[in-house]
């Protein structure tokens, strides 16, 4: 899982967009990130993320007839 874009700039009481990448082959079960966002808001300078989710690789209906 990784930040693929964001908005770098962000006006104030404005929004922004954090883009992540998630590979489902690359998890099975249960998981948990957390992310961590840089500001220049003194009462905020750092916000985490937390993505979490239940994931199980692609396992296709014909695997057991053909091999890959």
């Amino acid at each position: 899982m990784k930040v693929v874009r964001f908005d770098p700039h962000i006006q104030p009481g404005g929004q922004g967009e954090i883009v992540i990448a998630l590979d489902p082959n690359s998890l099975d079960g249960k998981f948990e990130r957390y992310f961590k966002v840089l500001s220049n808001d003194p009462q905020r300078p750092e916000i985490f993320i937390k993505v979490y989710g239940l994931a199980a690789p692609f396992r296709s209906p014909l695997a057991k007839y053909c091999n890959f």
